[in-house]
């Protein structure tokens, strides 16, 4: 086992049978959550690459493991969950306190994935902190536009989103409907529809949380996310998702018509300037 997960011993921590033990327990249990949001699987290959080469996600993968496992024998605070809990912290805390690393593709995954299992755990204040912290860290990155693991972000994100409305009792989340069809307008990422702001408060009233809407946004995603959730968790807010897809198409053809006008217009007072010999610079 030790030689398929670790065959050179590079891994940034002590290596023993128990970690090599958890890492198997990742690749062949927790790496093969798929998503309908996005192709990748939720634990694909480019992130256990960046896992073993960093501590602070390596020591995030290990305590998430730990926790899995655990939970698969009907346990809940081991000793060594709550080790590799107290050494992500440890590890995470001394990446933010280095400019460099604070806004890191590995420092952004670990704290997400960090969110994401004590979301599962069921806690809402320590989800409410690791949320706020990644909007911070995100607004310092300046964006989140260049995120090497940006399929498994987006899911894990959107599956914390899912279960802080569990955890709040929220009546946002219906059973699934029939299998997931896309919405008919289908805009291509150069859509101004793809970016509308008209999604943000949508998605807040859908029951999305706050800081989720707003990474969604700035990534590129939420048109894609809603189109997905009103589909197979939100029903009940389908139809509204339709009308208000229709209605930032609607109002994207005027402005798209009346630039052309307006575009026209200028063309043409330059035109006519030039052949009476005034041109403005």
């Amino acid at each position: 086992m030790a030689g398929r997960v670790d065959p050179f011993s590079v891994l940034p921590a002590k290596s023993t049978p128990r970690v090599h033990a958890l890492m198997h327990h990742w690749t062949t249990t927790l790496a093969l959550f798929p998503t309908h949001i996005h192709s990748q699987y939720c634990t694909n290959p480019t992130w256990l690459s960046a896992a073993i080469a960093n501590p602070i996600l390596f020591n995030t993968t290990l305590y998430v493991a730990s926790v899995h496992d655990a939970g698969l024998h009907g346990r809940r605070d081991t000793v060594e969950s709550l080790f590799y809990k107290a050494q992500t912290i440890q590890v995470l805390n001394e990446a933010l306190r280095n400019p460099a690393q604070a806004v890191s593709d590995e420092t952004l995954s670990a704290v997400l994935l960090l969110t994401h299992i004590v979301s599962i755990i069921g806690e809402p204040e320590e989800v409410e902190t690791h949320l706020n912290g990644l909007r911070q860290m995100i607004n310092l990155r300046g964006g989140i536009q260049t995120f090497s693991v940006a399929g498994v972000f987006l899911h894990m994100l959107c599956t914390t989103n899912h279960l802080t409305a569990v955890i709040s009792e929220s009546q946002a989340l219906q059973p699934a409907s029939p299998p997931y069809t896309p919405c008919l307008t289908n805009p291509s990422p150069s859509d101004p529809v793809y970016e509308s702001p008209l999604l943000k408060p949508f998605a807040l009233s859908a029951g999305f949380h706050s800081t989720v809407v707003d990474i969604l946004h700035e990534m590129g995603c939420l048109h894609a996310v809603l189109d997905a959730f009103t589909s197979k968790l939100l029903p009940h807010a389908r139809q509204s998702f339709e009308n208000l897809m229709e209605a930032i198409e609607q109002r994207s053809k005027i402005v798209e018509e009346e630039d052309t006008i307006w575009n026209a217009a200028i063309m043409g007072g330059v035109a006519s300037q030039s052949a009476s010999g005034y041109v403005v610079f």
